[in-house]
Formats: structure tokens, C-alpha cells, sequence
């Protein structure tokens, strides 16, 4: 299996972890078990100097770092980035909309970067903000090369994703225009599954990816794709093939985070710590019945609004799907104590140096040793057979996965039975 994560970030980028570099990359890659892992905001001059500078060509288009020149099963980078186009299209509103995109070379960053620097300041953000229209973007990308995968990223945010309930698009097609065929895959966020997404007839004909967003290297993985195969039987043209067909055999499935713990998932308005089913949501018109305030629609009403199917269908070239929670975030409960704390870490450093990685341990592993408290055997057993309790998150505030109780939640719900 080769374990993918195809959007993360650097030090460069807002928000983020500024212990950000690439030889922390590669070891928490080693720890999670990620066998190619993007680049990040290869956009951004310094980062990209700094990654050129570190990294050695393995197969074509997938690079390792140069300490990692004899380790034959080092994890691969392969070069992508993230932008942030803000724009408006006639006398529309204003568009602000998310996008990836995974590039075969180091050359044609470089077109592409030349095609793109006059439209935003490529060195103020490792997620770039350009004066671009989606459309533009990916036809910047073709010209740049052809071979660039362009993914509209967590394409139900309610903010920047494509689909979200304040983009202003309802589908690819209206967002790209003519360009709208070179956009082959696109990628669900942590508040959205497969299943939510196979919901959509329009996305169906689109290879579904799944990633961390990870602004800090102990995050990754969260989410992930999975390929069949080993990572050394692939370089970049064999992803590339993979990744614009649905339905290649090369195509696994997703790692997936329970949608609700993701923090847009559930409609509410996090001021006032108010939720709503989305029926009670369209009652109350959009406002909150505290403050008056605008309710932020989640991605579960949003999806809902844009279905052709009912809930339960399934695609016929539906990839597996495996839901996941963070090992640490499992040793936590299991010892009750907080993820940070210096026992949690401990163990957690222990197991996956002794027995596997962290993905190994979490999906594979069926024999752990007596040292491994038995509660937390237990809890990653249980988040195996998926009993777990999810606390939905909402307006920006994520959600809680509970494994060992039902959860404490603050929220008042509107409108659920």
C-alpha cells in the first residue's frame, strides 16, 4: 500500500508550524508511515530554494532528501503547493476559492511561477493569494505544463472550497468554464467522506483524493490517499495516470477522518455555541435565534442542497474507505491524560519506534506487546470496527471523537431529534 498525503504546508505559510522544514517532513513521514508526501507551497521562493537544495530526483518527478540517498524505502516528496485565488467574475460578488495543484518538475514550477507572479505576492504566504480566476489558474497550469494536476482542495469548506456554502458555485463546470475537463480529481476536507461526496453525480466522474492540510508536521496523515503497490514501482507519470482516471486499478481508497470531528461539518454559529439540524437551519432563515447573527452552513446541509442521490449510494468505481483516528489522540483517552503530556508522548514514541508506524499500528498490526496498555489496544480496536462518538463540529470549532465515553458537549443542538 502506498499511503499518500498530497496537501500539507511550511513554515512560510500563515498559521503554520514555523518548526517547519523538510528533514522534520521526513521523519514524521517515517513515524506516520507516509510514503510520498507533498512538497507544500512550493510557490513560495524560499521554501522552494530550500527544498531544491535538500532533495535528490528518485524516480522522475519524485524526490527524497539527499540524507535519505541510501535508504531505499525513503519516504518521496513530490512537488505541490496551494493557492488562494480571490477574484471577481463580471459584476458577480466577490470569489474566494482554494485550489492544489502537483507539478512533475522543478521546471515547471518554474513556467508555472512565471506565469502567476504578477498576479499576487508569491513571497508574503507559502499559501499564496493571486488575483486569479479559477479558470485562469488552470489554464496558467496547462501552459506551464500540461502534465500539472490542478485539485480543487477541500472543495466543501464553506469559505474557500469550490462547493462551499459561500462560494457562489455549485459545480467544477460553472467555476472553470471551458477548462472545466482538466479538472480530474478533487479533494473531500476533513469535514467530508467519501460517502457524502458520492452524493453528487457531477463529482463522480472525478477521482476522489483525501489529505491532512496538515499546518504542523505532527498532523499528517490525518487524512490520506491510498494507492496499491509500493511506493519504488511508482514515479510521477504512474500518479498522474492514477489520479486523472476514475476506476485505475492503481487507485486504492481514502484514510479518512469521521467527517463530524471535521470543523465545518455541522451548521451553527460558534458565538453563541449553537447548532442546528440543517431543516432547522432554513426555519430559522439563516439566522441565529440568539444573536440574529448569521448561522454558518456546514458542509452535511451543504452537500444535502447539492445531492442527486440519497444518502447510502454508491458509485460503481467507489474506492474503500478507512476511517481513522490519531494514534495520540487514542493513547490520550485511553490513559486520560492530555495529548501534549509527557506520558502520552512517551508512549506513543515508544510504540511506533518498537513495534510499527503509526499507520501500521493504527490499521495492520493485530499482535502488540504486553507493555501496550490494554485500554489502548482496546481503543484502537474500537476505532478499527468504528465505535466510536463524535461531538459534530461547526462554524470553525472542531469536533470531539470520544471513544470511552459518549462526550461532555457545551453545545446546545437546535432541531435534532
Amino acid at each position: 500500500m502506498v499511503v499518500a498525503d498530497l496537501e500539507i504546508h511550511s513554515r512560510f505559510a500563515r498559521a503554520c508550524s514555523k518548526t517547519l522544514n523538510p528533514q522534520e517532513l521526513n521523519d514524521w513521514a517515517k513515524r506516520k508511515g507516509v510514503n510520498l508526501l507533498s512538497t507544500g507551497d512550493i510557490t513560495h521562493p524560499l521554501w522552494r530554494r530550500e527544498f531544491r537544495n535538500a532533495v535528490d530526483e528518485r524516480e522522475t518527478g519524485f524526490f527524497v532528501l539527499k540524507s535519505e540517498k541510501n535508504d531505499f524505502l525513503a519516504p518521496r516528496f513530490i512537488l505541490g503547493g496551494e493557492v488562494s485565488l480571490m477574484f471577481r467574475e463580471g459584476e458577480k460578488k466577490g470569489r474566494r476559492v482554494h485550489l492544489l495543484f502537483l507539478a512533475p518538475s522543478f521546471e515547471a514550477v518554474e513556467r508555472l511561477v512565471a506565469k502567476i507572479n504578477h498576479k499576487g505576492k508569491l513571497a508574503s504566504d507559502g499559501r499564496v493569494i493571486l488575483s486569479m480566476s479559477c479558470r485562469e489558474f488552470a489554464l496558467a497550469c496547462q501552459e506551464a505544463d500540461p502534465h500539472i494536476i490542478v485539485i480543487p482542495a477541500h472543495i466543501w469548506t464553506p469559505w474557500f472550497g469550490l462547493l462551499g456554502s459561500k462560494s457562489g458555485f455549485d459545480s467544477i463546470e460553472e467555476a472553470f468554464g471551458d477548462q472545466a475537463s482538466y479538472i480530474r480529481t478533487y479533494e473531500t476536507g476533513l469535514s467530508a467522506d467519501p460517502a457524502m461526496c458520492w452524493r453528487v453525480e457531477t463529482l463522480n466522474s472525478r477521482v476522489l483524493i483525501s489529505s491532512s492540510d496538515a499546518h504542523s508536521a505532527p498532523n499528517m496523515m490525518r487524512e490520506a490517499t491510498l494507492f496499491n503497490g509500493n511506493i519504488t514501482d511508482y514515479s510521477y507519470a504512474r500518479l498522474y495516470d492514477v489520479l486523472i482516471e476514475v476506476g485505475n486499478k492503481d487507485y486504492y481508497g481514502t484514510l479518512e477522518f469521521y467527517p463530524q470531528e471535521g470543523k465545518y461539518h455541522a451548521d451553527g454559529h460558534a458565538a453563541c455555541k449553537l447548532t442546528f439540524d440543517p431543516a432547522m437551519t432554513k426555519t430559522l432563515k439563516g439566522r441565529c435565534p440568539k444573536c440574529g447573527g448569521l448561522i454558518t452552513v456546514g458542509v452535511n446541509h451543504r452537500v444535502d442542497d447539492l445531492a442527486s442521490h440519497p444518502v447510502g449510494y454508491v458509485p460503481k468505481h467507489a474506492g474503500k474507505v478507512l476511517y481513522s483516528v490519531p494514534l495520540q489522540e487514542i493513547i490520550a483517552e485511553a490513559v486520560a491524560k492530555g495529548k501534549s503530556t509527557k506520558s502520552v508522548q512517551s508512549l506513543y514514541f515508544q510504540m511506533i519506534s518498537e513495534i510499527a508506524s503509526e499507520y501500521s499500528l493504527l490499521h495492520e498490526v493485530e499482535s502488540f506487546p504486553e507493555w501496550v496498555p490494554e485500554k489502548v489496544v482496546e481503543g484502537i480496536y474500537m476505532v478499527r470496527r468504528g465505535e466510536v462518538n463524535v461531538i459534530p463540529g461547526y462554524d470553525g470549532v472542531y469536533g470531539v471523537v470520544k471513544l470511552f465515553s459518549s462526550g461532555d458537549s457545551k453545545v446546545t443542538r437546535w432541531g435534532y431529534s
